[in-house]
């Protein structure tokens, strides 16, 4: 067994301890309603590649023109190709073929770490660590033509000791075909492979393609106040050999302060 699957494996046990001493039982997977909180801010993101083959994931407003998502759905950080703007549209509150608003996309911006310099001399192991490596920063924003309808969530950073649980929503099209938002409460815990990585146990292996991007809410709830529906991550990855488990990057507020002021100013070059 190779270090990386023992300190998942370590990992995965610590979240249940977790599960098992959380006094609220997660609630199954149900679909969602795009016309309250928290999923009022959440939508569906369209774009196409250079092969003009079409590929959605989810996002969501986290200020008036910015949304949060992952960010290999603006790059695809192996072939180095950025997805055309031009042809990337984001649809709020999407459910069923219908949207409150279309949105264009402006700019799109991601950190370094998720794009990985890596020599020219490199093995294809060495290549494939560095590339499982980099998913740890996969999140980006996306600068939008126009103010959210329906307002914006908060993000919450370095918030490790304040949040063990939070509901993994997103648009997987294993489910009813993408077409509406689906929720999947879980538990968190820290990976221990990697220093920017954080796990989202649930309980539902369809929660795959199509919810990239999605949000990981603590204290999800109807309800709008200061201390309800925080974003903590979003979804990046998952691995079959650990079904209804679910990989994502921890916020630092050094980095995510930057690239929130760096897309919020238009992406200058």
């Amino acid at each position: 067994m190779s270090i990386y699957r023992w300190l998942v494996g370590l990992a995965v046990a610590i979240a249940m301890s977790t599960m098992a001493a959380a006094e609220d039982s997660p609630q199954p997977l149900i679909a969602g309603n795009p016309a309250v909180a928290p999923l009022k801010w959440v939508g569906l993101l369209m774009f196409q590649n250079a092969k003009n083959e079409t590929f959605s994931c989810t996002a969501q407003f986290i200020a008036p023109r910015v949304l949060l998502t992952a960010a290999h759905c603006v790059q695809d950080n192996q072939t180095g190709e950025w997805y055309d703007t031009n042809k990337m549209y984001f649809f709020l509150q999407y459910q069923n073929d219908n949207a409150s608003d279309i949105y264009k996309v402006i700019c799109t911006g991601h950190l370094a770490g998720y794009a990985p310099k890596i020599a020219a001399n490199a093995t294809d192991d060495q290549k494939e660590q560095a590339f499982e490596d980099a998913m740890q920063y996969d999140y980006a924003m996306i600068l939008v033509n126009h103010d959210s309808i329906t307002g914006h969530m908060k993000v919450d950073t370095e918030w490790l000791g304040r949040h063990p649980m939070a509901v993994q929503i997103g648009y997987p099209g294993a489910i009813e075909g993408g077409m509406i938002v689906q929720r999947d409460p879980g538990v968190l815990a820290l990976s221990l492979s990697r220093p920017n990585e954080v796990i989202l146990m649930h309980a539902n292996p369809n929660m795959t393609q199509g919810t990239s991007g999605g949000a990981w809410i603590a204290n999800f709830t109807n309800g709008e106040s200061q201390d309800n529906n925080v974003i903590v991550g979003v979804t990046s990855f998952g691995n079959p050999s650990w079904p209804g488990i679910t990989f994502g990057p921890y916020f630092r507020q050094d980095t995510y302060g930057s690239l929130f002021d760096y897309v919020s100013k238009g992406c200058p070059k």
